[in-house]
């Protein structure tokens, strides 16, 4: 039966538009970016076809009223001069495109990308909330993945950041995929659970996997 729920969200992960994992090391291709990505839809047996998605759209549910007010974005510049429990508030009220430059190379963001302890933080942020959102309250998890997920994108492409790509680096993420799976509120129902399914597989798709969160 387990096995049973674990590869319906696995397949219904794919066609939300995420490319989730299944417990191995994949680093052979980078991090799928929001921006671009190739979906293979064939392991839930749909078709060997390659679905190209140029831009994610913007969530059913997003609130209008919310993006109006929100008229500004964040660069990377701008990120830098917080400490990270700012940085960790800020981004938790964000959407993703709200933050710019995301998925773009720049001085600024190897400068954010470069400092581990700053990732650490956000491995953390992701697992703090990983064990207590709800089927009403996202806190903040789909932005903190994207964010994390578009340093290891980079760091596939850019040799200064290729540090990020360390398997004992990479197992940073781990606890935060063990914390959202484990938590009684991960599966489909509300619109914030599905948010939430879409994350993980997301943060699957960075590269690594836990027995635990299978």
């Amino acid at each position: 039966m387990i096995n049973k729920t674990t590869n319906l969200i696995f397949c219904l992960t794919l066609q939300l538009g995420i490319d989730s994992l299944q417990g191995e090391q994949l680093n052979k291709f980078p991090p799928i970016s929001s921006i671009h990505k190739e979906i293979s839809r064939d392991a839930c047996g749909k078709n060997d076809k390659m679905d190209l998605v140029e831009r994610p759209v913007i969530p059913f549910s997003f609130d209008t009223y919310n993006r109006i007010d929100r008229d500004t974005t964040y660069t990377f510049d701008y990120l830098n001069t917080l400490n990270y429990d700012e940085l960790i508030d800020l981004i938790i009220t964000l959407d993703w495109w709200e933050i710019d430059g995301l998925f773009e190379y720049s001085d600024d963001s190897y400068e954010f990308y470069s400092d581990t302890l700053r990732m650490q933080a956000l491995f953390d942020a992701v697992e703090e909330r990983g064990n207590i959102y709800t089927v009403d309250a996202e806190l903040g998890i789909g932005v903190l993945v994207e964010l994390i997920r578009s340093g290891f994108y980079l760091a596939f492409y850019y040799d200064d950041l290729n540090f990020l790509r360390d398997f004992d680096f990479m197992d940073n993420t781990i606890p935060g995929m063990d914390a959202i799976s484990n938590n009684p509120n991960f599966g489909l129902g509300t619109d914030v659970q599905t948010s939430v399914v879409k994350a993980f597989g997301a943060y699957q798709g960075i590269g690594m996997s836990s027995i635990h969160s299978l």
